[in-house]
């Protein structure tokens, strides 16, 4: 069976992977493009991290301060970190769709 700390170098690993070829990818568009990419995106940027944050401090005040099952609470705080990822991408996706980027950047980035 595979452990735990394989599954989190492998996560880890894909992480580092999928930024290198974000990186690249924006490296090769125009000037402008990046310009445009940075005023979309400066919202998502600032708060982008404010519901993971939330459900980490949910997920731990309720574990300290009350008597919820830990199962039934790692379930929940999982589904919704799930969620917020799932939701999140969605976002940066139809975000990039209006933008009329290159269809090979768009191509990489739907990659990662």
């Amino acid at each position: 069976m595979i452990s735990q700390e394989v599954g989190i170098v492998v996560l880890l690993l894909c992480v580092f992977v999928s930024r290198i070829v974000t990186m690249r990818a924006t490296k090769a568009m125009s000037p402008e493009s990046k310009a445009e990419m940075v005023d979309k995106f400066s919202g998502f940027t600032a708060y982008g991290m404010i519901p993971l944050v939330v459900i980490v401090l949910a997920c731990f005040l309720l574990v300290r301060y009350t008597g919820v099952d830990t199962g039934l609470l790692a379930w929940g705080y999982f589904g919704l970190l799930i969620a917020t990822i799932v939701g999140s991408q969605f976002y940066l996706v139809r975000k990039l769709k209006e933008m009329d980027l290159d269809s090979s950047y768009l191509r990489q980035v739907y990659l990662c």
